[in-house]
């Protein structure tokens, strides 16, 4: 019941950043949220329904390009892009998320949780071991996920940070913009990359290539929220 009594006072963007963790994590279960109310409890103007109304259906676009073992160039639906104060917590930093429902892309955010200021940033977790850890202890991990569906297979790919890869996120506009560009990016050994033949160690799907996007609206969450968020999470989290 505890995720219940924020759920109602989350910012829409926000709530799914919390409830997409907790899904993952399998930490809880969470009832429905509710709709964002205005201060006063009553409608608000036409102009603000419209805004609402543009950031809960997405109204951000971006453009996913990779070239390797799997290429890819589609275009996708920014769902969502937040700031707030850097940390370790599940909010903190900087994040952009793609709209759920795509047939192309079936995850995708990007996270910059020391993100203050506009410039280009690297990622501080390269190995496996690192994010999964990082996933576990507060419910993201920094710095890219990205899961893409196959079109010659029902199992999607996910593409994960090695430790040779190369990963430069350039954020601009105070937020609105950015572009993540990779090399040496590499998905998980599954049974189709193991050639039996071969005396060679299997790999998975290597890739590189970039991510832009432009958000719809930038939202910011205040130090308060912040704290709620983060105090919730760590009452669901396992303890390390």
């Amino acid at each position: 019941m505890l995720a219940s009594s924020f759920s109602g006072s989350l910012p829409h963007s926000s709530r799914n950043a919390v409830l997409r963790a907790l899904a993952l994590l399998a930490a809880a279960s969470v009832v429905a949220c509710s709709a964002r109310k205005s201060d006063a409890g009553a409608a608000g103007s036409p102009s603000e329904q419209s805004d609402e109304s543009s950031a809960l259906h997405g109204s951000g676009t971006g453009h996913l390009h990779l070239t390797g073992d799997l290429t890819v160039d589609h275009d996708f639906v920014v769902d969502a892009c937040t700031i707030a104060a850097p940390g370790d917590g599940l909010l903190a930093g900087y994040h952009m998320n793609a709209k759920d429902g795509d047939s192309t892309v079936d995850a995708l955010s990007i996270v910059v949780k020391h993100y203050d200021k506009d410039g280009p940033y690297t990622p501080t977790s390269h190995t496996a071991e690192q994010q999964v850890a990082e996933q576990m202890s507060v419910g993201s991990s920094d710095f890219l996920t990205l899961i893409v569906a196959q079109k010659s297979s029902p199992m999607p790919i996910g593409i994960m940070i090695k430790p040779e890869s190369k990963v430069v996120a350039t954020i601009s506009g105070n937020g609105v913009a950015g572009k993540l560009d990779f090399t040496d990016m590499e998905s998980p050994v599954s049974f189709a990359d193991i050639d039996m033949k071969s005396n060679e160690k299997p790999h998975g799907k290597r890739v590189s290539g970039s991510i832009s996007w432009s958000c719809g609206k930038v939202e910011r969450i205040n130090d308060q929220m912040n704290a709620a968020v983060n105090g919730m999470m760590g009452k669901l989290m396992p303890a390390k």
